[in-house]
């Protein structure tokens, strides 16, 4: 009743009048630009909008392209690992994408992850930035991540993107090869 400019977003509207604005609780929202449906706590929200991890603006380019691809595979999946999903991660630490029912993590390294002069989200220096992923590589399979994918995204360029994902291991993982995926998608 405080915000009714949110209810267009939620699937379940009794959700709206059961929870405050303010809420941790998770809903089932619906973006009203593609339609994309994904569960969203009620506080973020209520914070900055839906922020679709379809088309929203919030999301690298690699982190979209990953995204849809998974979404064509079927895969039932984690965009933003937290603490919120799994009890071993600290606070500090998220990955770009989980796929818990299969031991997997991905992470789409941009060019920040290469080269210092790319930097440009953190005063962490390059070294810093390779410590990072070594220490969240190694917490992850401390816990009993099987799958640890790294795809090369310094280029945020669709076939560099391609070439990176067709030659991981995800292609086996999730059973598809190169034409089954809508790449433009």
């Amino acid at each position: 009743t405080l915000r009714p400019d949110l209810l267009k977003y939620f699937i379940n509207i009794n959700d709206a009048y059961t929870h405050t604005e303010h809420s941790n609780s998770n809903v089932t929202v619906k973006c009203e630009c593609c339609g994309n449906i994904k569960p969203m706590s009620i506080n973020k929200l209520s914070e900055r909008g839906i922020s679709c991890n379809k088309c929203g603006d919030g999301y690298s380019y690699p982190e979209k392209l990953l995204y849809n691809l998974l979404i064509q595979t079927n895969v039932n999946f984690i965009n933003q690992l937290s603490k919120h999903d799994a009890a071993w991660i600290s606070s500090s630490v998220r990955y770009d994408f989980a796929i818990l029912d299969l031991n997997c993590i991905i992470e789409c390294h941009g060019m920040q992850h290469y080269n210092q002069e790319f930097n440009f989200t953190s005063s962490r220096s390059l070294e810093d930035e390779q410590e990072n992923d070594r220490l969240k590589e190694q917490l992850a399979k401390e816990n009993s991540i099987k799958h640890y994918i790294v795809l090369d995204c310094r280029y945020s360029k669709l076939e560099w993107i391609k070439k990176s994902v067709v030659e991981s291991e995800l292609p086996i993982l999730l059973n598809f090869n190169e034409d089954d995926i809508d790449w433009d998608e």
